[in-house]
């Protein structure tokens, strides 16, 4: 089957697509688009947003712009997000993924995963020491990350400057290991039909 076809999403969120994973494969959606995602003994965070309830303005452009973010407070303290996770992976930085808080309060030294260069420079920026690229794949631990590219909208959006420089690049992530099956992330797109197979 094509990744492309497995990461096509048609909501906004994070989507979470496996087979028959085994017990030692845990998925934690703590709000928003972050989740914790326990795979062959690693644990990853994916795109924190760590702040209180409405700290932040409403985004303008979205259905609802007067309401604030977050919507709901975060179901557990930020240090219990935060427990026994190995790596981050952030799939874009928009300030629902990787807030000011997150960048804060996150440890310096713990790996954290960009989609591409530019955003793993935003992030070396905030401090974090241990940066890598995502484009082409990687390897923790025994996991291997495969770059899926996503996007937040549909062709015709895209075809819009204006519109597409604010939507701007994301990416989805598959997870493997061996003896496990293959888990995904869909990288909170809405449209992946401009998805290749993985790197």
């Amino acid at each position: 089957m094509k990744w492309k076809n497995v990461l096509a999403a048609a909501f906004l969120g994070v989507t979470m697509v496996a087979g028959n994973v085994s017990a030692q494969v845990t998925y934690e959606h703590v709000r928003n688009a972050t989740g914790k995602l326990s795979y062959n003994d690693t644990t990853f965070l994916i795109d924190p947003m760590l702040a209180e309830k409405d700290r932040y303005e409403g985004f303008s452009d979205c259905f609802e712009p007067f309401v604030r973010n977050p919507k709901v407070e975060l179901p557990m303290s930020k240090d219990d997000v935060l427990k026994d996770v190995d790596a981050i992976i952030v799939t874009h930085t928009h300030l629902d993924h990787w807030d000011e808080v997150a960048q804060q309060f996150i440890r310096k030294d713990i790996p954290v995963f960009a989609q591409d260069e530019k955003d793993a420079a935003d992030i070396r920026k905030e401090g974090f020491k241990d940066v890598r690229v995502m484009k082409g794949g990687a390897k923790f631990n025994d996991v291997t990350l495969h770059y899926v590219e996503a996007t937040h909208g549909t062709q015709e959006m895209y075809n819009d400057s204006a519109t597409a420089a604010g939507l701007g690049e994301s990416m989805g992530v598959v997870f493997s290991a061996p003896k496990e099956n293959h888990i995904s992330d869909g990288g909170y797109c809405l449209d992946c039909t401009r998805n290749k197979d993985p790197q």
